[in-house]
């Protein structure tokens, strides 16, 4: 095994601190996004029925703008297809 100079281990700590703060970050986003889509499924079913596999879909694979969009959408659409046809 090679020796490890301190520079390169203060380097690979800074290193795995920043990685995990990505990480982090990025699972906080992931969770905001599915909670998001969470609570969108749970008001488009309680407003219009039971959601389509393709609406399902839809929503598992939108970004947050589209989700918050749809969301407001909910409040003034008559239809399930009137949530989705403006975005």
């Amino acid at each position: 095994m090679r020796y490890i100079t301190s520079v390169e281990r203060i380097g690979m700590k800074r290193g795995w601190i920043e990685g995990n703060q990505i990480g982090l970050a990025e699972g906080k986003l992931e969770g905001k996004l599915e909670g998001e889509t969470k609570l969108l499924v749970r008001l488009l079913t309680k407003r219009f029925g039971p959601l389509s596999a393709a609406t399902q879909a839809q929503l598992d694979n939108a970004t947050t703008d589209q989700l918050e969009h749809w969301a407001d959408a909910i409040l003034d659409a008559p239809t399930l297809d009137a949530v989705f046809a403006a975005h």
